[in-house]
Formats: C-alpha cells, structure tokens, sequence
C-alpha cells in the first residue's frame, strides 16, 4: 500500500482508515475538488473572518454530533467566544442523548440523529432516517448562523455545517472535509480535541488563546446524586466511582482484571466504597462486578445526570476511555482511565493529575477502528496487569 494510506488514517481521527476504502476516498477527493472549483468560478467570493466586524456576529453554531465526550471537550470553545463575540448567541448541535452534559454552557443545545452516527450498534445507513435529517437540515438553516465551528476532522460533519449554511464556517484543511468550509485553519500534528479547538479559536482571535473544557452540574443534578448516595447510607467523599462500561467491546478493561484491582484497593482503603454505575445497557456488566466481587461492589443504573452529579462527589472515577472521564475533567475530578485501541494523543482526559494506563502504544496495530480485533483472545485493554496498576493508584494519594 503506497505512504498515502498512512496519510488517509488522519482523515477520521482515532478510526484506522486503509485497504480498498482509502482509494474510494482518493476517488470521492478528487470529484470535490472538481466540483467545488466549478462552484467557485461562479460564486461570489466569501468575506474572511478577519473582515468581519465583532458586533456584527450574533448566532454561533458548534457542531459535534456523535458522542458524550465529543459533546463535554466541545465546551472548550465557549469561554473564548464569548470573550471575542460577547453579544452573539452561541447554540451546541449534538447528539440528543448528550445534550443534558452541556446544557449548562452553551445558550441553546439542539439534538440531531444524523444517519451515520451509531445507534446500538447499528450504523443507520439506509432508512427513513435520512428523511428527517435533511428536514432537520433545512430548518437549522433558517437560523441564519453567522458562524459554524466544526473540529472533527471527518468530512460527514463538515458536510453538515455545508447543508446548514452558515455564512463562515470554520474547520481544518484536513482530508475530504475541508471543500466544505469557507475557511479553513491548517492541521499541522495529531493533538487533543481540546487543543484543535484551540487552533481554530486562535484563527478568528489572532492570539493565543485559554482552551479547557468546562461544566456546571446543577442543583437538580446534586440532588439526584446525594439521593441516589442516601439509599446506600453514603456521603460525598464516602466512595469512589467506577465506570465498567463503553460503546465498543474491545475499549472494555476485562471485569475479572478490574475486580482484583478493586479488591487491592478496598485492601488499602477499606474506609472508601466502590460504586458502579451505568445506564441499562451496563446492567450485565454491574450485576457481573458485584457477584465478583463478593458484594463488596456497589452498584446502580443511573441517568446521565445522576452519573454527573456522582462523579462531582466522588473521590476519584475508575472507568474506560468513555464520555465519562471527560465529564471528570470538566469537573475538575481526577480520573483513572483504562485505555486500549484509541490514540491516546486525541482522547486522553484534559488537565494534570489523571492516571492513564495503557499497554497498545508499541503495537503494530495501534491505534485501530476498534471494531475488529486483531487479537480477540487477548485484546490490547487486557494488557494492562491490576497489580500494578492498583500499586499506582494507592501511591498516587487520589484516594487519601
């Protein structure tokens, strides 16, 4: 395979892209960029942002349409907007799921399903979802955005700023994504989510610029969580929150491995109780870790905003490379995140003291789609060895 392919993997982020779908996308390339040339010799030419008096922007959208993470690191972006447009509304488009994370910083949270995005499992390519997409489409479009932000890097989401039509939108000369923005922000290296945000505030400010992803949980939100804490006799500080589950099988750190990392840590620290949360789709894997446990583990199905509000009281978060963690760093709670086939260089938590394990860096097949695993018997997650791990965690005092 030519050094393209290598090239082409940035296209989607963390997912591997190679083999026969990296030619398509050379294909599909090269039909855009004939496409949007023709375009361009008969459209009038779209002022810069530099031109564009302050005053003069008044609705900002942020697109990031796919998952809980995505959603909570896209707050990064409002702080530094509303210093630069102070007047202007700033609105989150994402997945309606999610929305409930974020609600508290942005001025309007609008939920889209777009097609593509995953749906228990399902990737929803054909069917009469496309229809209520592209009506959903037409009705954002008469919101009239004077600015669309979108730092996915995946040219799905820059396509979806194009259909809303916003007057300037903003997004990375990266790939097949970049013929749908009027303006685009160079890529330079793979970084965080948060710090390409960064790049592309810097673009409209002309200078640096403080980027970190932020939340406010609720009165209503620590209600539910001191509740749910009542029916266990806990108080805050009283636990340490675990998180078993995640979307895809193979970011899953084995139960039975994280189950003797919990019996050394309630060894170390039999004063502090370990609670699992999750939603219905985690109730197999909560019931799993109580049996292992002998008990010791306690466990409810929770909302978004119960697991929210649990994590702002909790002493420390365990959990995969989820949302979840980045709701911990949002709050300013450290988390002890168990990371296999994602790239760590994109998705690791924002801020210092969060400890990150992970044993798939000097792999061949790292980072990958995460959907087939090379190696199923022995997928990279379950490299990461519990006694050393809990060893870690006690000497780090998260849990003092």
């Amino acid at each position: 395979m030519p050094d393209f392919t290598r090239e082409m993997k940035k296209q989607f982020g963390s997912y591997t892209v190679e083999g026969a779908i990296v030619y398509w996308l050379l294909s599909i390339d090269l039909i855009l960029k004939i496409i949007f040339t023709i375009i361009g010799l008969f459209r009038k030419k779209t002022v810069k942002i530099d031109n564009v008096p302050a005053e003069s922007i008044n609705n900002i959208l942020v697109i990031e349409i796919v998952g809980l993470g995505d959603a909570v690191l896209a707050t990064s972006i409002v702080r530094p907007l509303r210093t630069k447009f102070p007047d202007a509304k700033i609105t989150f488009l994402g997945n309606p799921d999610f929305l409930t994370a974020v609600s508290s910083v942005f001025d309007v949270t609008i939920g889209l399903e777009a097609p593509w995005v995953r749906k228990k499992s399902k990737l929803q390519w054909f069917n009469r979802g496309w229809i209520d997409f592209f009506v959903n489409c037409r009705k954002l479009k008469k919101q009239k955005y004077d600015i669309s932000f979108d730092a996915r890097c995946d040219f799905r989401s820059g396509w979806l700023g194009y259909l809303i039509g916003a007057k300037l939108r903003i997004g990375f000369d990266y790939g097949i994504g970049k013929y749908f923005y009027s303006e685009t922000v160079k890529y330079r290296e793979i970084a965080l989510r948060v710090k390409d945000y960064k790049k592309l505030i810097e673009h409209i400010t002309s200078g640096a610029v403080d980027c970190f992803p932020y939340i406010v949980i609720s009165d209503s939100e620590k209600s539910g969580a001191q509740a749910c804490l009542k029916t266990f006799g806990l108080k805050p500080e009283q636990y340490y929150l675990i998180h078993p589950g995640a979307a895809r099988k193979y970011k899953k750190y084995p139960l039975t491995k994280l189950n003797e990392i919990i019996r050394r840590l309630h060894q170390a620290y039999p004063g502090l109780t370990p609670l699992a949360v999750g939603g219905m789709e985690d109730t197999g894997d909560l019931h799993k870790l109580m049996d292992l446990s002998g008990g010791k583990v306690l466990s409810a199905v929770t909302s978004l905003e119960e697991v929210m509000g649990l994590i702002f009281f909790a002493k420390t978060l365990l959990c995969n490379n989820t949302g979840v963690m980045h709701i911990a760093a949002a709050l300013g709670k450290k988390a002890v995140v168990f990371m296999g086939p994602t790239d760590e260089r994109i998705w690791s938590p924002w801020g210092e003291g969060h400890l990150i394990f992970q044993e798939s860096r000097g792999l061949e097949c790292h980072p990958c789609g995460e959907e087939i695993c090379v190696r199923p018997e022995s997928p990279c997650i379950a490299l990461i060895e519990p006694g050393k791990t809990a060893e870690t965690i006690i000497s780090s005092g998260l849990l003092d």
